[in-house]
Parts: structure tokens; C-alpha cells; sequence
């Protein structure tokens, strides 16, 4: 990473402040928070001497990939009102145990994550995170990333929330989610932009820092507007 990159600033101050700090990277899917932004902050604070780990909103999904879509078809089954019950995705998370490993980390304590959702998968429980105890002589960075993690405003340090156009995000879900067909994963980018949307819209306030990660290179941007950010222009009614 070049020293002029655009998160050095934001994790210098962050490590200034706390021994472990944690930094939120939001936005919604296929903005690049895990593939392109988190990765990018994890150098930068090694770069800038910290021990820097990323940890995934999606190590807390309840079912994985495969029991979700189970569980979404058997409550509009159900009924009209079930099936909009099920599809809000705050209910797809554990937030108390989410919770419970950022406090352990802030701590300095280390953790080992069973039983974890693995995109490598196809997105069954498999995966593993193990995250060892931070060194008392190193500053320590936490890269969180999520869609909902602005609930879990209390324990993040700065939020930062990563943008892309509808467009751009779809075709980055259609090639990292191969596992699911075309039809599929337009259905699955629907549902989750429409929760998307009325959540960021009630969490705005909540951001900190924002970055245009339409191009191979991030930009800051000093502001963004809600309209701006969640506009949907451009998204086709079917895909091949």
C-alpha cells in the first residue's frame, strides 16, 4: 500500500486512541467491503506496524447458505406476513454472540470461531476463525465487515461505509457467488437490496468515513448523501 493511501489516516488515529481498536467497513453487497476495502485496511495497518486481523459480520449467520433458503421458502409457504418476517435480515445474524467476540477482542483477548459460515463452501457452516491474544508492545487493528453491523455501533471504534453503483455490485456478486445460477443470484440481490436499502437509510447518522470503491482504486469522499449512495439504477429484470 503507498503511504498516501486513503485509510491511513483513519487507522493511525484509531490506533492513537486504543491498543486494539476496531474498524467497521459497511456498505452494501458486492460494494467490495471483504475482497477489496478490508484487505486494503489490514495492509495499511500493517504497514503502519499493527497486528491487524479481519473478522466477518457473516461468521455469525444462524444457518448457512443452504438452510436460509429452506427456512425463507417454508415461511412464505407459511404466509404473506411470515414470509417478510423471515426475509428481514436482522434475523439472519447472532448479534449477542457478535457482540460478545468484539468485547473479548477489545479486550485482547484472543478467540476461536467454530462452525463458521464459508463462502469457499458454497456457503455451509465450515469455516473456522482463529484470532490469537494481542501482544501488549503491539497496537492492534480489528477490521469488522458487514452489512448490519451498525448494529453493533457500540463496540466499533470508526465506521466507515464502502459504495458502489447497483450495476457494479451485481456483477460482483454474479462472480463471486458461482454457486448459485443467474436467476438465483438476481432473486437473492433483490431481497438484499431492498432490506439494504431501508436500513441504511435509518443508520446513516451512524457512519463515520466514506469510500467510492467503484474503480480499481478507493476514493475518501468527505461527504455522501443517502439518495446518492442507495440509488438502483441500472439493475436488469433477468440475467442469463
Amino acid at each position: 500500500m503507498s503511504s498516501h493511501n486513503p485509510f491511513r489516516e483513519i487507522i493511525d488515529g484509531l490506533g492513537q486512541a486504543r491498543q486494539v481498536a476496531i474498524l467497521g467497513i459497511t456498505g452494501q453487497a458486492g460494494a467490495g467491503k471483504t475482497t477489496h476495502i478490508g484487505p486494503c485496511a489490514v495492509a495499511t495497518a500493517h504497514d503502519l506496524g499493527f497486528d491487524s486481523f479481519e473478522l466477518p459480520l457473516d461468521a455469525f449467520f444462524i444457518l448457512s447458505s443452504r438452510q436460509r433458503k429452506l427456512w425463507l421458502a417454508e415461511g412464505d409457504r407459511v404466509s404473506p406476513e411470515e414470509g417478510a418476517l423471515r426475509r428481514d435480515q436482522l434475523r439472519w445474524w447472532d448479534f449477542d454472540r457478535a457482540g460478545h467476540v468484539l468485547r473479548t477482542l477489545r479486550n485482547g483477548d484472543g478467540v476461536h470461531l467454530k462452525n463458521v459460515y464459508n463462502r469457499a463452501d458454497g456457503g455451509e457452516l465450515t469455516g473456522e476463525i482463529i484470532i490469537p491474544p494481542a501482544s501488549p508492545s503491539r497496537r492492534r487493528l480489528i477490521v469488522f465487515d458487514g452489512v448490519a453491523i451498525p448494529e453493533l455501533r457500540e463496540f466499533i471504534d470508526g465506521l466507515l461505509f464502502v459504495h458502489a453503483p447497483a450495476p457494479v455490485r451485481l456483477v460482483r456478486l454474479r462472480e463471486r457467488d458461482r454457486h448459485r445460477k443467474g436467476a438465483e443470484v438476481l432473486e437473492r440481490f433483490k431481497l438484499t437490496q431492498e432490506f439494504e436499502i431501508s436500513y441504511f437509510r435509518k443508520r446513516w447518522a451512524a457512519i463515520d468515513h466514506f469510500v467510492d470503491n467503484s474503480e480499481i482504486s478507493p476514493q475518501m469522499l468527505a461527504l455522501m448523501s443517502v439518495d446518492m449512495a442507495l440509488a438502483d439504477d441500472g439493475i436488469p429484470s433477468e440475467l442469463e
